[in-house]
């Protein structure tokens, strides 16, 4: 059993937390704009920020399979040997997060709701990219570019659909 098994079994709470939080942090994100969106008492341009969010939606997605297919390197856990998670994740490759970018991306929208909210999403964007790390599912440099394109992508959006002031 070599080094990586033997901590991943005597620290199974804690490596369990990581995969978990690594795999529901957008979830928790998104929870928090719903919420924020049902309890708001000042009127948020609903239309605007549905309208800004399906084509964040659209174009991350269209963007991540494209740079995937064509720039994708190893996964770290495939590179260091480590087949446990194969069964778990069995993509081999990525560019860039997924998780990371999209999480970003809902974080700065979430701004236009409430800065509140908008600070929450983006620390627990942040915690999520760096577990995903941690879990060896991306580089480093794939989280780092996720954020990137997150909010290259929501700059493109709030360039095209200016909200009305």
């Amino acid at each position: 059993m070599g080094y990586f098994e033997r901590m991943l079994l005597d620290n199974f709470n804690l490596f369990g937390f990581f995969i978990l939080f690594s795999e529901i942090f957008v979830f928790l994100i998104v929870m928090l704009i719903s919420i924020s969106l049902v309890f708001r008492r000042e009127k948020v341009d609903l239309k605007n920020f549905l309208t800004k969010l399906i084509f964040c939606i659209l174009l991350l997605t269209i963007t991540k399979l494209f740079l995937d297919k064509f720039f994708g390197v190893e996964r770290p856990y495939i590179f260091y040997g480590y087949e446990v998670f194969r069964s778990v994740f069995p993509e081999n490759k990525a560019f860039i997060s997924g998780h990371s970018s999209f999480s970003m991306m809902l974080s700065l929208l979430s701004f236009s709701i409430s800065p509140l909210i908008g600070y929450i999403n983006l620390f627990l964007s942040i915690l999520g990219g760096i577990s995903r790390v941690i879990i060896l599912l991306h580089w480093p440099r794939d989280v780092i570019l996720g954020w990137w394109f997150g909010f290259l992508i929501f700059l493109i959006s709030n360039f095209i659909f200016k909200s009305k002031k």
